[in-house]
């Protein structure tokens, strides 16, 4: 029998593969992946579902549709536009059920 010896660039890639296949769950649901928020409605809800053993810390955010992330607005020139959303509360904790 030929015993091959792995090289290193072998077992680099190998190792690679073993890193990048990893098992991920999500400890928090989104009722979805989209809202419509009606012109003449002041606000709309959202659920969140903790599936987690564990309580989680929620970071909620408004991003615009090239992916940037918005600013506060307690600057002397606020960065978001006249028209902009607002989600709260902007921190949370999500209880598990």
């Amino acid at each position: 029998m030929h015993q091959f010896p792995l090289s290193s660039l072998m077992i680099n890639v190998l190792i690679c593969i073993l890193i990048c296949c990893t098992n991920a769950q999500a400890g928090v649901v989104v009722g979805g992946t989209r809202f419509v928020y009606p012109e003449k409605q002041s606000s709309i809800s959202v659920e969140l579902k903790n599936t987690a053993s564990k309580d989680m810390l929620v970071k909620i955010s408004v991003t615009p549709d090239d992916g940037r992330q918005l600013k506060g607005t307690l600057e002397s020139q606020p960065l978001l536009p006249d028209k902009a959303f607002i989600a709260t509360p902007p921190l949370l904790v999500l209880k598990t059920r």
